[in-house]
């Protein structure tokens, strides 16, 4: 159907956005646009200037077609009022969505403005002086047809034949459904986000905590191998320096006793080699023997046989055993918690280790140590030792609290070698 005003011919068949004329502008009444910015937040800022964060893509569709729809609709305060106030929340920031309440005031003021300048608004009031004052003038073509306003009022003939609002506000709808759809991705994106955020950090302080607690036991560790190689070099110094005094001081005194002692014939050296029904001698073996037999005066020093060298060995061994026990329970006695295994912890035998401890190996140490000590510092001494491997003190240093047996066992074997 085909229906002329003046002379522009309308089709109602068409889409109300090809023909219909809307009634205001509303994006330009209501001030939403903020200059060369376009559409930005309404709010204000402290120093009274307009927010400049831009509206999204989403949110400013939806406004649109929402001020799109309410163009063809009279101004009137009392019918767009709720359809403005539903659109504030997304025309205002985060920063400024408590100016909700400003914005609607300011919007009312504007809206009876427009109301009471708008011609339809006059025609209303005055439609029943103009119905008076008709003429008699011959029907026209729009005049003879019932469902067509005066010509003087095509704004509501069109807001009469506008398109179902229907499909608008379904459109309206899908579009908001839509902005929820992707709000709420958003949230749980960013929800995820921060839960992976707390994860990374958790995991990072128990890093940080466990690297701090490997760089405190390598400390400890370093400075014990620090000290335990000081002594270790401290002992090989004095080892190295008394084999070379009993080295030099062998030698003068085999060439003393070779001078004294005339040198046998060779039948007499062959048979003091091979002496009959014995064992095999060494010169050496007789003149410590004939040496052992001489006044003290006499004698400068007693040569070293290789038995008595490796005796010297021996007790050297053990000087080291000792100073060693002793370093580590001091670099121990500085950091009381510190948590060790039980291997790590220096045990009162010669090896220092936990399978080496038995109730006799542990009371030659404890007394080889007690010769070492002042007579008025052994009550001390053995006093320190048996706290220190008190059950409780052990249980303090060990990582795990659990005692095994054969630690229980060793434990007990240690106080008993103690109380010597």
């Amino acid at each position: 159907m085909v229906v002329t005003f003046s002379d522009k011919v309308v089709d109602h068949t068409m889409p109300l956005g090809l023909w219909a004329q809307p009634l205001w502008n509303p994006e330009r009444a209501l001030g939403l646009e903020n200059g060369q910015r376009g559409i930005t937040c309404l709010g204000n800022t402290k120093q009274g200037r307009r927010c400049c964060k831009p509206i999204s893509a989403t949110r400013l569709e939806m406004v649109s077609l929402k001020f799109r729809f309410l163009s063809h609709l009279d101004p009137n305060p009392v019918r767009v009022r709720a359809e403005l106030h539903e659109l504030l929340p997304s025309l205002l920031c985060h920063l400024h969505g408590t100016q909700k309440e400003q914005v609607s005031v300011t919007w009312d003021s504007i809206l009876d403005k427009i109301w009471e300048t708008m011609p339809a608004h006059q025609l209303d009031q005055n439609q029943s002086t103009e119905s008076s004052r008709q003429s008699t003038k011959p029907l026209t073509a729009w005049q003879q047809h019932g469902s067509l306003q005066t010509p003087s009022s095509p704004r509501r003939a069109a807001q009469r034949e506008l398109p179902s609002n229907q499909q608008l506000l379904a459109t309206m709808e899908e579009l908001a459904a839509k902005h929820r759809r992707k709000e709420s991705s958003l949230n749980d994106a960013l929800d995820q986000a921060y839960r992976r955020e707390k994860d990374v950090q958790r995991r990072l302080r128990l890093a940080t905590e466990e690297l701090e607690r490997l760089q405190q036991q390598n400390d400890v560790l370093t400075a014990q191998g620090k000290d335990m190689s000081a002594r270790l070099a401290e002992s090989e110094a004095a080892s190295g320096k008394l084999r070379r005094r009993l080295a030099e001081e062998k030698t003068p005194a085999l060439a003393v006793r070779s001078l004294q002692c005339p040198s046998p014939s060779p039948s007499v050296e062959e048979e003091s080699r091979h002496p009959p029904g014995s064992d095999s001698a060494s010169d050496e073996e007789k003149l410590v023997e004939s040496i052992a037999t001489d006044d003290e005066e006499d004698r400068a020093v007693q040569p070293l046989t290789s038995g008595s060298v490796s005796a010297m060995d021996v007790y050297l061994g053990q000087c080291r055993s000792f100073e060693t026990y002793q370093a580590k329970w001091k670099v121990l006695d500085a950091h009381p918690d510190t948590r060790l295994s039980q291997n790590a912890i220096p045990w009162p035998v010669s090896s220092g280790q936990m399978r080496d401890v038995y109730e006799s190996n542990v009371k030659v140490f404890i007394r080889g140590m007690l010769e070492a000590v002042p007579d008025k510092d052994q009550e001390a001494f053995s006093e320190r030792e048996r706290k220190r491997w008190s059950q409780e003190a052990i249980g303090h240093r060990l990582r795990d609290t659990r005692m095994s047996r054969g630690l229980r066992q060793a434990l007990r074997d240690v106080e008993r070698g103690i109380a010597v």
